[in-house]
């Protein structure tokens, strides 16, 4: 497969199917010519609709990444599966445009909104949109991660690899939808990788990037928790409550703290400092991810296709460690949080309130 670049300045675009040609001997190019591919879609059906989607191109899995080269490399096409779509009207005050895409289950993959604020709630993918024809770039990969937002994280925290397959994609605007298929195709230049391959590829990732928002589910019920103890610890001294409760505030604490040391690297402020202190399970839980399905580069991502049997063993080591850790967080929150609630309640404080994230229990 070689490179997919744009080419701004051909006299007739839609005189050429899909255009080879060199810049340098060796150096080749590809260029897909999208617009002729939706001018044949048109009709007065579609001219005169609201809201339609053009049916995608086949999209292919690849596993490149220019690194630092992307400076000064050509600027390739933006995303590996391009959705066009096009609305009569852009849309006003509360109005929103929305496109999911499935699988072949019906499981969601991906989805994304017009609507900033809810992004930023749903935790989905932002899209500009106008009035006329606009253009989205899928990824190729199913939600990653649900980490801290405050996270000093060095390394792919992005989304898992979708194996090749049929991909539905519904597109909703203006009380109106419009849906295709679109096809996603292995790497021809990896004819050994089967279809059996990327499937435990997905497979694979998708269970490491679960223990991964679970280690942070917890993370932020610590947070929640400490938070509030802290709070309270402050205020009880402050009115003049039992001096115990005080003290009972700072051992929750430190408890609390300890899990919190032990799943991530408390010490790092910037990316930097990952060289300098060791690793905590979040991080070689994302480092085992990264491995396993992010873009191979010189930082991190490995091979396309089914994982390492030292994959396999790594993972089963971090899920080992991360049960007895588990353990520790469900004691104090189970034990420990409950007991001090209990002297708050005796003397007439307020109690501390474990959260829960999405449908999500913290502490499976």
């Amino acid at each position: 497969m070689i490179d997919i670049v744009p080419v701004e300045d051909a006299a007739d675009l839609d005189a050429f199917i899909d255009l080879p040609f060199q810049l340098y001997a060796e150096d080749q190019y590809w260029v897909p010519n999208i617009r002729r591919d939706m001018r044949r879609q048109l009709d007065p059906a579609v001219a005169g609709s609201a809201v339609h989607l053009y049916a995608p191109r086949t999209a292919y899995r690849s596993n490149a990444h220019t690194g630092e080269a992307e400076d000064v490399s050509p600027a390739g096409l933006p995303g590996k599966a391009l959705i066009h779509f096009y609305l009569a009207d852009e849309p006003e005050g509360e109005e929103e445009v929305r496109i999911r895409i499935h699988d072949s289950t019906d499981r969601l993959v991906r989805e994304f909104t017009s609507d900033s604020a809810t992004a930023d709630a749903e935790r989905i993918g932002r899209m500009r949109v106008k009035a006329g024809m606009n253009r989205l770039g899928w990824d190729l990969t199913y939600a990653g991660p649900v980490t801290l937002k405050d996270a000093v994280i060095s390394g792919y925290e992005g989304g898992v690899k979708a194996p090749p397959g049929t991909y539905w994609v519904t597109l909703m605007a203006a009380g109106k939808s419009s849906a295709g298929s679109l096809e996603v195709a292995a790497d021809p230049r990896q004819p050994r990788v089967t279809q059996e391959d990327y499937e435990e590829q997905y497979r694979l990732a998708a269970a490491i990037r679960d223990s991964v928002t679970r280690v942070y589910d917890g993370l932020r019920q610590i947070r929640s928790a400490r938070e509030q103890v802290a709070s309270i610890g402050e205020r009880v001294v402050k009115e003049g409550y039992a001096a115990e409760l005080g003290e009972h505030a700072d051992t929750l604490g430190t408890r609390l703290g300890a899990v919190e040391d032990a799943l991530r690297q408390t010490k790092n402020e910037s990316n930097q400092d990952a060289l300098r202190y060791s690793p905590k399970l979040d991080t070689q839980y994302l480092n085992l991810y990264a491995y396993v399905t992010g873009e191979d580069n010189y930082s991190f991502g490995g091979p396309d296709g089914r994982p390492s049997a030292g994959a396999y063993e790594r993972f089963d080591d971090l899920n080992a460690e991360w049960a007895i850790l588990r353990q520790r967080l469900r004691t104090v929150l189970e034990t420990d949080v409950p007991a001090f609630n209990e002297a708050l309640l005796r003397n007439g404080v307020q109690a501390v309130i474990v959260p829960r994230v999405g449908s999500r229990p913290l502490v499976p």
